[in-house]
């Protein structure tokens, strides 16, 4: 005897955007709302083995 699933089968698909390293940062960079904020993205930045002057980004927070 054959058990069905509860589960519906999908029917769509989704694209899945897997972001890099460098969009990353430049998301944390962007999105910081303090300085304080700014300066944990820059440690989370390091932490990918970049350099957070390279990085492009629209900051609003001074440094």
């Amino acid at each position: 005897m054959k058990r069905k699933s509860s589960f519906p089968k999908s029917k769509i698909t989704v694209p899945v955007e897997i972001y890099t390293d460098e969009q990353k940062a430049e998301f944390l960079l962007s999105n910081a709302v303090d300085k304080q904020d700014y300066e944990w993205a820059v440690k989370e930045i390091i932490k990918l083995g970049l350099d957070p002057d390279k990085v492009s980004n629209r900051r609003s927070v001074k440094k």
